[in-house]
């Protein structure tokens, strides 16, 4: 649960491309992943100290092509025992309960939004195609100022081909 969890929140991953995260997408000498995700579009993201060291752990014990969520997991773990261990998660945090799995995605946009002020490195995190996405996806965290910049950018996008 804690390497799906943290390759969202650190990665910025979608849930259901890390899920599927195997090995071979693994690079420990760089700490990097690359990968394949939404639209079959190839990716690469640095991994953090925390992330690296889970992913070097499941890569050491997975078959191969095994995702390596799975390698950490028990075999009796499914999607149904994961909602479940999330939920008794958030309780035991008091977290609130509309919290899903994808916010950790929107958590790490806004964490590196906020360390670089560079909407052009959040969108390259997320691997949206389009910018206004990015934006969008931070401007409930500063609506004035995001929304501002969303109108702004707009009309370039247009002409954009």
């Amino acid at each position: 649960m804690q390497l799906y969890l943290l390759l969202q929140l650190d990665a910025g991953m979608r849930s259901g491309t890390a899920v599927r995260i195997t090995a071979t997408d693994w690079k420990p000498e760089a700490k990097q992943l690359t990968f394949t995700t939404k639209g079959n579009r190839k990716m690469s993201v640095p991994a953090t100290e925390r992330l690296a060291k889970l992913l070097s752990t499941a890569a050491a014990i997975a078959a191969p092509g095994q995702p390596l969520v799975a390698a950490l997991a028990s075999p009796s773990e499914n999607k149904a025992t994961w909602q479940h261990r999330w939920a008794r998660l958030k309780r035991k945090a008091t977290i609130r309960e509309e919290l899903r799995p994808h916010d950790l995605r929107r958590t790490a946009a806004t964490r590196l939004y906020n360390h670089t002020k560079d909407l052009r490195l959040v969108q390259q995190l997320l691997g949206h195609r389009s910018l206004s996405n990015t934006i969008r996806y931070l401007a409930p965290h500063d609506p004035g100022a995001l929304k501002a910049l969303l109108e702004q950018v707009k009309p370039q996008l247009r002409r954009t081909p």
